[in-house]
């Protein structure tokens, strides 16, 4: 799923020669920032910061359904899956990225949405308004699946309930 995306500043060198440079885009999502924070903000205690499976160390972030992102985040013991609606995705995929670094980005930028983009460099560009971070993603092909539970016995529970329960629960 990749775009060739022309930057076109034109380059001169000393031999008079030009030539515009190309980059290919791997991922380009534009999100609401209030409801990326609220999905990121809990995976930051779970994503491993140095692990022997490199692919643990941060969050993935996975946009191929082309309508939502799919946040997972996975230590080998505990684990957490959320998904929010994007504004836009022009193009999916499945990434990991350093989930306390990019909460901290997104935290200081100005608007209410903000864009990611990922080239085949893996470099990550987050922006919104004058405001541009660079952080570096890995491939996500290879992050591990997280353990599905399936049971005849389940019951939904909106977030607010749990924490009700949770906080009337005595030591």
């Amino acid at each position: 799923n990749l775009s060739t995306v022309s930057t076109a500043p034109t380059v001169n060198t000393t031999k008079k020669y030009s030539y515009e440079i190309e980059r290919t885009r791997c991922m380009l999502l534009e999100v609401n920032k209030e409801e990326f924070l609220e999905k990121l903000t809990p995976m930051i205690g779970i994503a491993s910061t140095k692990n022997a499976l490199t692919s643990l160390e941060g969050v993935l972030i996975d946009t191929s359904d082309g309508e939502n992102v799919v946040f997972t985040a996975y230590d080998m013991k505990k684990g957490m899956v959320s998904k929010q609606p994007a504004v836009s995705i022009r193009d999916g995929g499945k990434y990991i990225m350093p989930a306390q670094r990019l909460s901290q980005i997104i935290r200081l930028l100005p608007d209410e949405t903000f864009f990611i983009e990922i080239d085949e460099k893996m470099n990550t560009t987050v922006y919104s308004g004058s405001s541009r971070f660079s952080i570096f993603s890995v491939n996500g092909d290879n992050y591990p699946l997280t353990p599905e539970f399936h049971s005849d016995r389940s019951m939904v529970l909106p977030s607010s309930v749990l924490r009700d329960m949770l906080a009337r629960v005595q030591h």
